[in-house]
């Protein structure tokens, strides 16, 4: 990148599969206990409903504002006050009473079986928890080609995860099926006078972080997510793409700047370096962007009023997820 060797480069990579897969994984785990864990009382309820409500009401008005020029003012307020008027009224009028909304009983009794709870139910966690990680890995360490790539969008990020499971459900249900019991039963059958031991004693604090995982059903999530990553990786490549343009813009634009105001190129290429994505961000980002600049590619002047709004918003929330996961994990689910 630049004529420079990125050192130590196989390390960074192996850094930030590491790390990313955990933050993942930390987002799913806050995800499920969100959905299947809580009881929401009435004051819970009457949140979501005036959410749904804002977003029921803010989409069309923002696709409409990006579609006539000359309303988009007009939509916008029309949109924000009739936004505002509906939660006022649904946080007064509607009477929720004593109304709660909890999923636990039903998701432990989903199926009345004893294999289902919480041997399978916690499975179907574990393995989509690996197939997520597999594929949010990708979008940050995995090679990229140097050719024109699809776009998504927001629709198809926002749907992204809930597709993925669909399509992840038939090799998720046959791969849980083999690790409980084709995988033991075979072996039974054919080994069943060999046990296997692990001789290795870690420390105190490997132990409690290895013991939060359930190894064989978060690498069989691993697996599937190369049989999804055909449907994922447009999506991924337009997340990627997004912060990565984003910078190649403002570096364009601050040489265009101070060289319109009589500065020579050198010394502005200097000052737009401050643009350039450096260590530690991860190096197929930093290739990336170097890549683009070198062979002057061209880069959208705008991402559109959904995906400028959608992606970071989406951003923060699974970060805020993924803290909210370690919480959950490391705290809550020890009783502390």
């Amino acid at each position: 990148m630049e004529g420079k060797f990125i050192h130590f480069r196989f390390l960074q990579q192996l850094f930030w599969t590491f790390a990313l897969g955990n933050i993942v994984i930390l987002a799913c785990y806050a995800l499920y206990y969100l959905i299947t864990q809580v009881d929401y009382g009435p004051n819970y309820l009457h949140a979501f409903v005036a959410a749904g409500v804002l977003i029921v009401l803010g989409i069309p008005a923002v696709w409409l504002q990006h579609r006539t020029d000359h309303s988009r003012d007009i939509i916008s307020w029309i949109a924000l006050v009739a936004a505002l008027v509906s939660i006022i009224w649904i946080t007064v009028r509607i009477p929720f009473g004593n109304a709660h909304l909890w999923l636990k009983p039903g998701w432990d009794h989903l199926i009345p079986k004893p294999w289902w709870h919480p041997l399978v139910a916690h499975n179907i966690r574990d393995v989509m928890e690996g197939v997520y990680a597999k594929l949010a890995v990708d979008s940050v360490v995995a090679k990229w080609q140097k050719v024109k790539v699809e776009r998504v969008g927001p629709i198809r990020i926002l749907t992204a995860p809930i597709v993925i499971f669909i399509v992840a459900f038939i090799p998720l249900v046959a791969g849980i099926w083999l690790l409980n019991w084709g995988f033991p039963g075979l072996w039974h059958l054919a080994f069943h006078h060999h046990h296997i031991a692990a001789h290795v004693h870690p420390t105190p604090w490997l132990s409690d972080y290895l013991a939060t995982f359930s190894w064989q059903p978060l690498l069989l999530g691993i697996a599937i997510g190369f049989i999804v990553k055909a449907y994922w990786n447009p999506i991924g490549s337009t997340l990627q793409l997004y912060f990565v343009e984003k910078q190649v813009d403002k570096f364009r634009d601050t040489i265009e700047d101070l060289t319109a105001d009589g500065w020579l190129l050198h010394n502005a290429q200097l000052k737009a370096d401050t643009h350039r994505p450096k260590w530690p961000i991860p190096p197929v980002i930093r290739e990336r962007f170097a890549w683009i600049i070198d062979n002057h590619q061209s880069v959208p002047e705008t991402y559109g009023t959904w995906n400028r709004w959608v992606i970071p918003i989406a951003t923060v929330l699974f970060f805020a997820l993924a803290g909210y996961g370690g919480y959950i994990k490391f705290v809550i689910a020890k009783g502390h």
